[in-house]
C-alpha cells in the first residue's frame, strides 16, 4: 500500500494498515475475542483499570457495565485510571515515564487497596490501541499486549489468593470501537507459531 493510503488511514483510525492486519490476525487465531459477561465472573463487582484516554475511556466503561449488566450480575465497578493504564504495571515498562518512575507501584497499590476496601475479588485489566503513551514511548502493538500480560503476571504476585484477573483490550477503528476478551493461552500459541519465544 502506498505511503499516502498509510498515512491517509493513520489519520482516520491512528491504526496502522500492518497492526489492522495484525489484529485481523489475532481476531482469526482466537486471541481476540468478542467480549460477554460470561468472561466476567459473577460476584461482588469488579475493580477495573483503565487508561485515562478521554476519547476511548467512556467506551471501555459503557461496554463493560453492559456486559456486567446483561444478565443481572452486577453494577459495582472501582474504576482505577492513569494514561497508559495496566502498561504501567511491570517493573521496567517503557511505558512509564522513567525508568525510576513508581507509577507501577502505586497503581499496584491503588489495586490492592480498592479490592480490600470493596471487597471485590475480580480485576479487569485494560489495554488498548491507538494509545497515545504508546505511541509517544514507541510502544508497538505486539509489545502493548507483551505488557499487558506482563502487568496480569505482576497483579497476580501482588492479590490476595482467589482474585480472579482477566484481560481485555479495547480498539478504536475509526468507524467503530470494539473491546475484545484478551485469550491468554491462544496469545502464547499464535507468539509460537509466528515469533519465536
Amino acid at each position: 500500500m502506498s505511503s499516502v493510503c498509510t498515512e491517509a488511514a493513520m489519520m482516520e483510525t491512528g491504526i496502522s494498515d500492518e497492526d489492522l492486519l495484525t489484529i485481523q490476525a489475532l481476531r482469526n487465531y482466537g486471541v481476540l475475542e468478542d467480549t460477554d459477561s460470561n468472561h466476567i465472573p459473577r460476584n461482588n463487582g469488579t475493580l477495573m483499570v483503565t487508561c485515562a484516554d478521554a476519547d476511548r475511556i467512556g467506551d471501555m466503561i459503557d461496554h463493560h457495565r453492559a456486559c456486567c449488566s446483561s444478565d443481572g450480575c452486577h453494577h459495582r465497578h472501582h474504576h482505577l485510571s492513569l494514561n497508559g493504564g495496566s502498561l504501567l504495571i511491570p517493573d521496567g515498562s517503557p511505558a512509564r515515564r522513567s525508568p525510576s518512575s513508581k507509577e507501577g507501584e502505586v497503581l499496584l497499590q491503588h489495586i490492592n487497596d480498592g479490592c480490600a476496601l470493596k471487597q471485590i475479588h475480580t480485576i479487569i485489566l485494560y489495554a488498548h490501541t491507538p494509545c497515545g503513551i504508546a505511541r509517544l514511548r514507541g510502544i508497538t502493538l505486539l509489545d502493548t499486549l507483551r505488557i499487558h500480560v506482563a502487568a496480569k503476571d505482576c497483579v497476580r504476585a501482588c492479590v490476595q489468593e482467589g482474585t480472579t484477573i482477566v484481560l481485555f483490550f479495547h480498539i478504536d477503528y475509526g468507524e467503530k470501537k470494539r473491546t475484545y476478551f484478551f485469550n491468554r493461552p491462544r496469545w502464547t500459541a499464535y507468539l509460537g507459531k509466528n515469533y519465536r519465544i
